[in-house]
């Protein structure tokens, strides 16, 4: 038998398996295997991650077998339909209080939904209208400030000197050169 066969047959609830650090004992795995000069080095080289909760988790758990009891008198079929019987009975009451719950939890949620309407409807809804309204009261302030300091530029004679030099001097400058071979367009005469 192999190591690794061996690591397979240890039993997790048998401590004498088992060192305290959860690892498998050397001599127990030496007797599995038999070899008595097993060393705890050749287990770690064929099993390197292998230890007591790892072994737990690989093993399967044990079906659950119902507990049939045995009413006096029976042969062992009519038992075991009489246990049927009583635990479709238990599986038919426990649909009926899923169903039962079910319809409590579609009454709840209609109510919620009937709730949540009026709940709407008894919110103010002019708050956000006069949001809107201030913001464009607002608005409206601001353009009536800079018209009237447009007009005061126009009254004072402000406003026409800055209409007057609008170009400024690099934008000058770069006009009055010559334009580069290409970037001109013939003209039609009409």
């Amino acid at each position: 038998m192999e190591i690794v066969e061996a690591l397979a047959q240890l039993d997790v609830t048998n401590d004498a398996h088992w060192t305290g650090d959860g690892l498998p004992k050397v001599d127990v795995v030496a007797s599995l295997v038999d070899n008595d000069k097993l060393t705890r080095a050749m287990i770690v080289d064929a099993a390197p991650e292998f230890n007591r909760s790892l072994a737990n988790a690989e093993q399967p758990p044990a079906p659950i077998e119902p507990e049939v009891e045995a009413p006096v008198g029976l042969t062992p079929l009519e038992q075991c339909e009489a246990k049927i019987a009583e635990l479709q009975d238990e599986v038919n009451d426990i649909s009926k209080e899923v169903e039962t719950l079910d319809n409590k939890r579609k009454i709840l949620q209609r109510q919620v939904h009937i709730l949540s309407g009026q709940a709407d409807r008894l919110r103010p809804r002019d708050a956000g209208q006069q949001n809107i309204t201030a913001y464009l009261a607002g608005q409206h302030k601001i353009t009536q400030d800079r018209a009237a300091v447009r007009r005061q530029l126009q009254e004072s004679g402000v406003a026409a000197l800055l209409n007057k030099s609008t170009v400024a001097p690099i934008d000058a400058a770069m006009k009055q050169r010559k334009p580069a071979r290409g970037t001109v367009r013939p003209t039609r005469p009409a």
